[in-house]
């Protein structure tokens, strides 16, 4: 009679990870305001972070949907037709993340050369700036904001393109076993 070892078991959730992302990047945009820079970088920060966590909820429902749907063996028309219509909303948030991380790349990476950390406006929160004549063509932009913006896209720019590199290289490595 063999005993089974209890173990520790520490399973992270896959949503983990794209939430704490999504809510840092809503945080981060929302506590931010027109003065802390010069161009619309916590607008896309609040649109891509709602946009996460919308696809994350999409994510989960989806899970519980899915388990709902087959917990009696069959699935109906109308059941595969609520399959269909989440699958489908599914690759549409996808898509409009994929949009909003191109504009935010725009963004940021337009102004990548122009930005300074050193403010040369007066701002009134009454989205009035006065422009100091010296400032010349740099826009400020806060630090921090920018700064978590830029790694942010960089990094998930990288994660895709060695996504792609591995999907190819097991795709090929498939076809190449195929083929013996």
């Amino acid at each position: 009679m063999s005993r089974k070892e209890p173990s520790l078991k520490f399973n992270l959730p896959g949503t983990l990870i794209p939430m704490a992302t999504a809510n840092t990047m809503l945080i981060v945009g929302s506590s931010k305001n027109h003065c802390d820079c010069e161009f619309p970088l916590q607008y896309f920060l609040v649109a891509a972070g709602g946009i996460g966590l919308c696809l994350i909820i999409m994510d989960v429902l989806a899970q519980y949907v899915i388990k709902w749907i087959l917990e009696d063996g069959k699935i109906s028309d109308i059941e595969q037709k609520i399959l269909t219509s989440l699958k489908v909303a599914g690759f549409v948030l996808a898509f409009v993340q994929l949009a909003a991380l191109i504009g935010g790349s725009v963004l940021i990476y337009a102004n990548y050369p122009f930005v300074t950390y050193d403010r040369k406006f007066e701002c009134d929160h009454l989205k009035r700036m006065h422009v100091f004549p010296e400032a010349g063509n740099l826009v400020y932009c806060d630090y921090a904001m920018f700064m978590f913006s830029f790694c942010l896209v960089t990094m998930t720019w990288a994660c895709i393109l060695l996504g792609i590199v591995c999907f190819s290289y097991i795709f090929h490595g498939l076809k190449v076993l195929s083929e013996k």
